[in-house]
Formats: structure tokens, sequence, C-alpha cells
């Protein structure tokens, strides 16, 4: 009987003791306590409980974290079927006294509030926020082990502020709306459709002028972006800007990280471009292809441009293009040079990112000259007309530095011949210093040509070539008229070196 009566006190000390800590005042404070000292360790932020109070079924806390940071949970539960129905409130004025806590810096405010509803099986959150201006609401569904699935709703965020809360530069404003619906949250195999769309999309050209020395026209865009996501996510993107247009379709297979999609690019006027070719361009481009992206970048373009093709290929750091059947005047017309050359243009160039050395090797022929200022000096002098000339050979082989070209040129019709190891033009200055050395028929002559592109000084040995021909045609007859039939011959021979 002594050790029963023994187990009974032991018992009714143990159920005051619980009682008490539960259920009264001095417990609520020892558990207060706690609650402080466990926060204060676990995110190292001066925590203090405002509000304990739990009865046998309402329980409310109160807790201020770091100044003017508070979360606030009250509500009512029941212990003998394990449910629960809590409120809860988070107003966090300065977000950035939880920066320890994140790999991101942040700043400015956070403002949810909610519901967490449920038993011991399954238990429901839904809230709501204001973040960025928005109109935000969000439903997570828990079980036992995890997160079941869940669902964010985000109506006309302001990008500013998302910026501004990400701690980022505001290179540009616009609303953003934005709906995931998760319905497999297991990690490894997320399953679930959503959409992200930024409207009314408008580039910070001041800033990025201030911070990046670029030059930026009024740049207006809008994007949408579709997710379909499983093993196999199937991505959608579509942005529409006042530059170019840009479609993406592709999948990214979740077990080896790994991207492929098919892609288009459209650019309706290449001017408004000039910040990134750094020259003026005209025209119009349309660019189709696909993109592999997993330990490596691969990237492919096709483009119709200029009545040809270019075939273009990155892999890594390096690339080469293919071109075909480009047309010559339309290609000077595009690159505002002078229409001096009326041909198709075929040529390989090949290079890597990492440097800026561009090798390339041209080929024009079947092409003639058009009517320029060198044709009609050569005109004058020689009273021919070498536009007539169509180039059976012509190669242009060369490299690309920066802004500077160095080529060689080679070109061979059935009377002219044109070559050129100093070829050099420097495409941001358009300005050209070269070299180029003429043999038409018995006439062998060299022509320096340097200055501006669209007028450049041309200077010229060709009349010291007629006139060293015309002496030869002199001093040929003369000798003629005394040698014999032999003598002629050897004298012709030697007249043609």
């Amino acid at each position: 009987m002594k050790f029963i009566s023994y187990i009974f006190t032991l018992l009714v000390i143990l159920l005051v003791t619980i009682y008490v800590l539960l259920f009264t005042s001095i417990g609520h404070g020892i558990i207060s306590n706690q609650i402080e000292t466990v926060l204060k360790s676990k995110i190292s932020l001066d925590s203090k409980v405002e509000r304990f109070s739990l009865s046998l079924d309402t329980i409310s806390l109160y807790v201020q974290l770091s100044h003017n940071n508070r979360i606030n949970f009250e509500g009512k539960y029941s212990i003998l079927d394990k449910s629960y129905n809590i409120n809860y409130n988070v107003k966090l004025n300065d977000i950035s006294k939880f920066n320890k806590l994140t790999s991101q810096q942040l700043q400015g405010r956070l403002y949810t509030n909610g519901t967490i509803k449920g038993d011991d099986q399954k238990g429901i959150i839904k809230g709501f926020s204001d973040i960025a201006k928005s109109d935000t609401n969000y439903e997570i569904t828990l079980t036992k082990d995890n997160i079941k699935n869940g669902k964010l709703i985000i109506k006309e965020a302001l990008l500013t502020k998302i910026l501004y809360i990400t701690n980022q530069k505001q290179y540009a404003k616009g609303k953003i709306n934005l709906e995931i619906d998760l319905e497999n949250v297991k990690l490894n195999n997320i399953k679930g459709k959503g959409f992200v769309t930024l409207k009314d999309g408008v580039l910070n050209k001041d800033l990025i002028k201030n911070d990046f020395n670029i030059t930026l026209p009024h740049t207006t865009f809008n994007t949408k972006i579709d997710l379909d996501i499983d093993k196999v996510t199937d991505i959608k993107l579509d942005f529409d800007s006042n530059l170019i247009q840009f479609l993406l379709n592709g999948k990214y297979l979740q077990s080896n990280n790994k991207f492929n999609s098919k892609y288009y690019l459209k650019v309706e006027d290449l001017n408004r471009l000039r910040v990134v070719t750094k020259k003026p361009l005209r025209g119009e481009v349309v660019v189709k292809g696909d993109i592999s992206l997993d330990d490596r970048v691969n990237i492919r373009s096709l483009s119709k441009l200029l009545g040809g093709d270019i075939a273009a290929e990155l892999d890594h750091k390096n690339y080469k293009s293919i071109i075909t059947g480009i047309d010559t005047m339309k290609l000077l017309h595009m690159l505002y040079y002078p229409k001096i050359y009326k041909g198709k243009l075929d040529g390989n160039i090949d290079g890597n990112i990492d440097s800026e050395i561009i090798n390339f090797n041209l080929d024009l022929k079947n092409g003639h000259f058009i009517t320029n200022q060198l044709t009609l000096l050569i005109s004058n002098l020689l009273n021919i007309d070498i536009t007539d000339e169509k180039f059976t050979y012509a190669v242009i082989k060369g490299t690309k530095n920066k802004n500077i070209i160095d080529a060689n040129i080679n070109m061979n019709s059935n009377k002219l011949k044109i070559t050129s190891k100093t070829f050099k033009l420097d495409t941001a200055k358009r300005y050209i210093d070269t070299i180029l050395y003429f043999q038409y028929q018995k006439y062998k002559f060299d022509i320096k040509i340097k200055g501006d592109i669209d007028k450049p000084k041309i200077k010229s040995d060709i009349g010291k070539s007629i006139l060293k021909e015309k002496v030869k045609s002199k001093i040929k007859k003369e000798l003629e008229k005394k040698l014999d039939e032999k003598g002629r011959d050897i004298l012709n021979n030697l007249f043609k070196l």
C-alpha cells in the first residue's frame, strides 16, 4: 500500500508541475525564457517574448525579433482530436536583421498573415502578403513527413520594389504576376505548373549609362514564362521589346541538370543594337536555332540573311560560322560601306570568346566591281573598264582583332589580277590603309588607298607603268627593224619578262 501511495504522490506532483508550467503565469514565464534562449541561439537576434499564454484549448504567443520585428500566433487547439486552428501575423519592418540567416542581402519590410489549420495527419497554411506592393496569397499543405503541395499567386508586384528588397540596383521597372501550383514537393520529384509575366517593363537607361557607360535607346519590354514542372520540365519564354523579340521553347531534365531548347530571335532594326554591335548597322535579322546546357554551353543558329544563309555554332567558348550565298551589295548596304563590289559571298569565320581575335576566309568569286572612285581612276588613265571583269577567283583571308581587320587579298579574272598583303581597316574609325597591286594584261601598277572609307585618298604609279610600256614598245619596234627573225624571237621573249 505504501508503494502505491508513493506512486500516486509522484503522479500528482508531476501533473501539478505540468499544470503549473503550462497553464499558470509562473509556468508561462519559465517557458517564455526558454523560448527566448532558443531563439537567440538559433537566429542570433535579440529576441523577447512579449506575451505567452496557454490554456486547455487556446494558445497565444507574441514574439519580438530584434527591434521593430514581430511575429504573433493566436488560436485554438484540441488535445483530444489533436487539431489546431492558429492565426499568425508577421510584421518585419527591417528584414536586414535576418541577413545572417540568408545568402542574399535583404532590406525593407515584409508583412504577412494567415491561418494554420489541421491535425496530427495534415496541416494547411493559408496566408496573404503585400510584398513589393503586390496582392499575394499562398497555400501550403503539410503532412507528417514533408510538404505535400503548395500554391503561390502574386499579382502586380513592382519590379523596382523586388530589386530594392533583394538589395539590387533598379536597372528596370515593371509589374510582375506569378502563379505556381505544385502538386508534389518531394526532393528530386517536384511536379506542378506555373507562369511568370512581366509587363510594362522599361530599362533605366540613365543608371545603365552611369554604371556601365552603355548608351541605350528608350527600351520597353514584356516577358512571359510558362512552366510545366516534372522530371522533365517544359519551359516557354516569350520576350518582346522595341529592340528584339526572343522566343524559347525547351525542356529541363531534373535528373541530370540538362537543358535543351529551340529559340527564335528577331531584330527589326539592327541600328537599335548599336550598343552591342559597336557600329551602325541597318536592316533586320531573323535567327533560329537550338541551345544545349549541361556542364558546357552549345548554341547553334541558322539565319536567312541578305539573300543567303549563315550557320553558326558556339561550343563552350569556341565559335564558328559558315556563310553561303550572301549578296555583297546588301551586305555593304547593311554595314554602311560604299557599294563597290557585286557578287555572292561564301566563307568561314571562327574564334574564341575569351579572345577578341576572329579568323576569316571569304570567297567572292564570280563577282565584279561596281563603278567607284578606284575604277574611274583606272579607266581615265588606261582607257579600260575593269567593272567588266568577272573574277573567277577572289579570296580574302585575315583576322579581326577588336576593331582592326588585317587581310590578304587575291583576285583573278581573265585580264586582271589584284593582290594585297597589307590591307588594314579600322571598323570603329572607318579608316582604311592598304596598297593594292594590279596587273592588267601588260600593265603593272600599285594603288595606295588611305583615309576615310567613304572618301579615301587614292595614289597610284599607274602613269609610270604606262610610260614604261610606251618606252618598251618603241624600243622594241626600233630593234626589230635591225634584227633578223631569230633575233626578233629572242627580243620578244626578252620583253615578256
